[in-house]
């Protein structure tokens, strides 16, 4: 099963999806570095279903995607075209409201990892015209996701010394999901 990585806004994921990558990589997953254009917020409101068609263009159905931020959003159009396995959807800049409707007959798990100190997505939501929203920092409202607390600020979660939820806990996190599934992964 391949892992591919979904930069967001402003990265080429060297900071977060792609060190998460590596971690996966040590634990004996395939990772793939999507390799994204780097957006700035005004490109991102305007590429967002172009970067998500490259991303359908690389993907296999059964694939898995770790994505973050802006990242995240361009997944979730993605998934209007690929069955991916599983989708780890760290802090995205996407609405509460974002209904997964498909998901019901693909089988696709997301997961989102939200904190409610991440300063960066809620004051991101507050762009006029922007698909953005405060998910990255509520959760989604969406019965299908599975809503995973975490702590600290937008990038936290891809820093090594992150105090509890770190890069290690979640690489280690998306393995057990990988191997054993919801009931013995937690």
């Amino acid at each position: 099963m391949r892992i591919l990585g979904v930069n967001g806004i402003k990265s080429t994921g060297k900071n977060s999806t792609d060190v998460l990558g590596t971690e996966l990589q040590a634990l004996g997953h395939e990772f793939i570095d999507v390799n994204q254009p780097v957006r700035g917020a005004w490109g991102a409101r305007w590429h967002a279903e172009m970067d998500a068609r490259a991303i359908i263009e690389l993907a296999q159905d059964g694939d898995v995607v770790i994505a973050h931020s802006y990242g995240c959003l361009k997944t979730s159009i993605a998934m209007r075209g690929i069955n991916f396995h599983s989708v780890f959807l760290f802090r995205p800049a996407m609405s509460r409201k974002h209904r997964f409707y498909r998901l019901f007959n693909t089988g696709t798990k997301v997961y989102c990892i939200y904190s409610r100190q991440d300063y960066t997505v809620i004051g991101g939501s507050l762009l006029a015209f922007h698909p953005f929203g405060i998910a990255g920092a509520r959760g989604f409202k969406d019965p299908f996701v599975h809503n995973l607390k975490s702590e600290g600020a937008h990038s936290d979660d891809f820093h090594y010394d992150s105090p509890k939820y770190n890069v290690l806990y979640w690489a280690n996190y998306i393995d057990k999901q990988l191997k054993y599934g919801e009931k013995n992964g937690k």
